[in-house]
């Protein structure tokens, strides 16, 4: 499922009947014994498509319960199911975003489903998924929600693009050899400009940019949850590359171009060689018959191979009023089980399989051929850092601050400490 808000398509809203919103209400279908039940996510047309069916298939297998699917544009989602919450007319189940997760935690709407794992048909554990993909749904020993699906950051790039550079080996092959690093990858994005091309399109993203700290060896927050890439070396050496290059023109600021050149079209459009983005973009790269591309893990900077790069994620929780417990999670278990996850990401799917076991082979399909790099990033990659969930809005402070940087209208470290300055003041207005 597509996961960054900034990318996911509204989706137009079904007129439903009030019933239809109502928490484990009672039968209304006319089946007799048939117990009725909802769920709600965002998505793009094809992945609410992909969602129905999923929903008929489950009620055609399950007859003795009927389930709903509501869906609910991106645009404002957190607003609306927080309403329906409070109004006491919630899905009994329902997709979270990986920056609202601490939000619904904190309001104690969600039900505790660690005694739940392994209750249902299919014997789960919290440790059938790595432990970075948790971010916010984990709070101690206890889940607050299971993620179905994820997304591993990776640099895709275009063929076609790097070949007339010049650049005869590709990333994956320089990757295998151990030449994966920030010097390397400078190199090319610079053989790239000479051509009149972009070598990399700079995203103002926490997955984006906490992936080059961490590829750096770099901090942004510490265990505690403090904010210290404003003082952490490796952090500001990270955002100092990005803005030195950005500055000689190796990389370009996605938010310095025209309107309507994004990155992915740029990318399309053999204007770029370098995009990071996760597995959303696959299904409209491969649809483009006439683009040559490939991933990559991130490039790093400390003579490691690899290093841990972001994860966007979403979430499957229980509304903690549901009359049926028991049906709920059964739903979340099959819909986060190994079968759940081939039948929503087979044949072109744009996510990769949270679950670390049993349904790797959907990432294999099509291009790219790299899909070992998928799984890479999911074990060894980290979710959106608790700490930055936790207060309302942060995420898009740090993001305009960052923006100031990324444009040149302010050097790093000023820009850190102003980051740093202004999460202290959301801390003390919302606490």
């Amino acid at each position: 499922m597509k996961l960054r808000k900034k990318r996911m398509v509204l989706v137009v809203a079904l007129v439903l009947s009030s019933t239809a919103t109502a928490c484990g209400h009672d039968d209304v279908s006319g089946n007799k014994g048939v117990i009725n039940m909802t769920w709600s996510t965002w998505g793009n047309p094809g992945e609410l498509k992909r969602f129905f069916q999923l929903t008929d298939d489950y009620n055609r297998t399950h007859p003795h319960v009927h389930w709903t699917l509501i869906p609910v544009p991106a645009n404002g989602y957190l607003q609306k199911i927080q309403t329906e919450l409070v109004a006491g007319n919630a899905p009994d189940v329902f997709y979270m975003g990986d920056g609202d997760m601490s939000t619904y935690v904190k309001d104690h709407v969600l039900v505790n489903l660690t005694p739940l794992l392994g209750t249902g048909p299919y014997p789960h554990k919290i440790s059938d998924w790595p432990s970075g993909v948790w971010g916010a749904a984990k709070q101690g020993k206890n889940v607050y929600g299971l993620p179905p699906d994820i997304n591993p950051m990776v640099m895709y790039f275009n063929k076609t693009v790097l070949a007339k550079a010049g650049v005869k080996t590709s990333p994956s092959q320089l990757y295998k050899e151990g030449k994966w690093n920030w010097k390397t990858f400078q190199l090319i994005c610079s053989k790239v400009k000479a051509t009149g091309k972009y070598g990399y399109i700079v995203d103002n993203a926490w997955n984006t940019t906490y992936s080059w700290v961490s590829a750096n060896g770099g901090q942004v927050y510490d265990s505690q949850g403090n904010f210290i890439a404003n003082k952490n070396s490796k952090a500001i050496q990270a955002f100092e590359y990005l803005q030195r290059n950005i500055k000689n023109g190796n990389f370009v600021y996605s938010g310095s171009l025209p309107k309507g050149q994004g990155d992915d079209a740029m990318f399309m459009s053999q204007q770029a060689a370098f995009v990071a983005a996760g597995r959303w973009l696959a299904p409209e790269f491969n649809a483009d018959k006439e683009l040559n591309y490939d991933i990559v893990p991130w490039p790093t900077n400390t003579g490691n191979k690899n290093e841990p790069a972001g994860i966007a994620a979403a979430y499957v929780g229980i509304n903690k009023p549901t009359k049926n417990v028991k049906l709920a999670w059964d739903f979340v278990d099959y819909f986060c089980s190994a079968p759940g996850v081939k039948f929503r990401l087979s044949n072109g799917g744009n996510a990769v399989p949270a679950l670390s076991h049993g349904a790797d082979q959907v990432v294999s399909e099509g291009k790219p051929a790299h899909a070992e790099f998928w799984l890479q990033g999911r074990n060894t990659g980290f979710a959106i850092p608790k700490a930055e969930t936790k207060i309302p809005g942060v995420s898009l402070v740090i993001t305009q601050d960052l923006d100031l940087a990324f444009l040149g209208k302010q050097d790093i470290k000023t820009t850190l400490n102003q980051v740093a300055a202004d999460i202290q003041r959301a801390k003390q207005n919302n606490y």
